[in-house]
């Protein structure tokens, strides 16, 4: 199943022009780079990996909510499941061909990002050598980000009778856990002492429930080209895949308990 919904995937016009706007996005950035008089290279890496991040993201809610969630709406999955096909192989086939199209689009466009780059550098040439090896780690580190996204909002789809459920709640969890880390640091710090204790019970249940996005975030290092703790990156990496496979093994379980009519 999981080449049949490739096959789908391919004849869909919506990846192939989001891709195409995304990279004209990015052929965008040696312009608009020209705008910071001293901080070329800088603007212009710090804007590509927003790029990569968002669209990233975009399409991980995107291909999360909506597969599973319109096969169930337009009754397709019943043709499927009529099939000797078990509920667990059609929703790891689900994931498997949404994450190789992630894959493939954010490789593609991390390859156009890498090379807008050096043609914005030559505007202006930084005083920072850039540093292609911690550039890799931060597109590593946003395609775990993407999938663990895609994950979450194909574990919410699995529940869900709405496409809009998976969508805003995917993209609220994103948003809630890249501030987690900042602020339960904030919190039990030297300031947090006048907070109540019920505010920083509830910030405390939020940092250990939720994916914690703000490890994956590599770019004061990408962009000022400072030094990395490979260790700790990848206790990130080993934290994003643990993660993925959780909220994908907690869809499993949950559509294949779920009663479909």
């Amino acid at each position: 199943m999981l080449f049949f919904y490739l096959k789908i995937y391919l004849k869909q016009r919506f990846l192939v022009g989001y891709l195409g706007f995304v990279s004209l996005c990015l052929l965008g950035v040696p312009l608009l780079s020209r705008f910071s008089m001293r901080q070329v290279q800088e603007l212009a890496v710090t804007m590509s990996l927003a790029c990569l991040s968002v669209s990233g993201l975009l399409l991980a809610i995107l291909l999360g909510a909506f597969s599973l969630w319109h096969d169930v709406d337009r009754r397709y999955v019943l043709c499927y499941l009529s099939l000797p096909v078990q509920r667990r192989v059609y929703v790891r086939s689900r994931f498997g061909a949404s994450a190789i199209v992630l894959t493939a689009f954010l490789l593609i466009v991390g390859i156009v990002a890498s090379l807008v780059i050096p043609i914005a550098s030559s505007f202006y040439p930084s005083e920072r050598a850039f540093v292609w090896s911690t550039w890799l780690l931060a597109m590593v580190l946003i395609w775990l980000k993407s999938l663990l996204i895609l994950a979450l909002s194909l574990m919410l789809s699995s529940v869900a009778t709405s496409f809009f459920f998976p969508f805003c709640v995917s993209l609220a969890v994103y948003l809630a856990g890249g501030v987690t880390q900042q602020a339960h640091d904030y919190l039990h710090g030297s300031y947090g002492a006048q907070f109540s204790f019920a505010l920083r019970w509830c910030v405390d249940l939020f940092y250990y429930v939720l994916p914690n996005f703000s490890l994956f975030d590599l770019t004061p290092q990408t962009v000022y080209s400072l030094t990395v703790d490979y260790g700790d990156q990848f206790m990130s990496i080993g934290y994003g895949m643990t993660y993925t496979f959780f909220l994908l093994w907690a869809a499993v379980a949950v559509f294949d308990r779920r009663e479909i009519s």
